[in-house]
């Protein structure tokens, strides 16, 4: 098993989670909105700290993703994004209690759309930017995902998006997401 490339991906993952906090954070301080200003500057120092470590510990090792871990690093990125992009929902007050916060992040990271603040509306707009973001990415997670494991479940070959036909397609699906967004 390719622990230390492992490692790297989860890292990686973080470290995108904390550079997507920064829209919501700069929203939060554009606004006084002081909690939740403080739930993304704690949530960005969390994911970074995390994220480098991660990157630090699979950095020794080259080692490639195949088969077996696909499954472990679907669960174990989305568990991981889960847990950090609840910091900011927790912190800043708008879901009231930390399996509440739990429960939005993973909705939006797996782009299921449940949510349990209880008015949108009146919630900051820093966190309702935060869910957006969550959910096209958590979109975006989705679509890479079976990309990739689809047309590797009946071969053996590794799975590596930089150097195979993956990496392609989770650009065009980038592109093709960030088009429709942005239309």
């Amino acid at each position: 098993m390719a622990v230390a490339a492992l490692f790297t991906v989860l890292g990686r993952i973080l470290l995108f989670l904390a550079a997507a906090q920064l829209p919501p954070l700069a929203l939060a301080l554009a606004e006084a909105d002081a909690a939740t200003a403080r739930g993304f500057a704690v949530g960005i120092v969390c994911a970074v700290f995390v994220g480098v470590m991660l990157v630090l510990i699979g950095q020794g090792d080259a080692g490639r993703l195949g088969r077996r871990e696909a499954p472990l690093l679907a669960v174990a990125g989305w568990t991981l994004a889960a847990v950090f992009a609840a910091i900011p929902l927790s912190l800043s007050g708008a879901v009231p209690d930390l399996s509440g916060s739990l429960l939005e992040a993973m909705s939006g990271v797996t782009a299921t759309g449940l949510s349990v603040i209880p008015s949108i509306d009146a919630a900051p707009r820093g966190i309702v930017l935060w869910r957006a973001l969550l959910q096209w990415s958590g979109g975006l997670a989705t679509i890479v995902f079976v990309a990739m494991l689809v047309p590797r479940i009946a071969e053996a070959a590794p799975l590596d998006p930089v150097r195979s036909r993956v990496g392609r397609v989770a650009r065009s699906a980038t592109l093709i997401y960030a088009l429709l967004t942005l239309a």
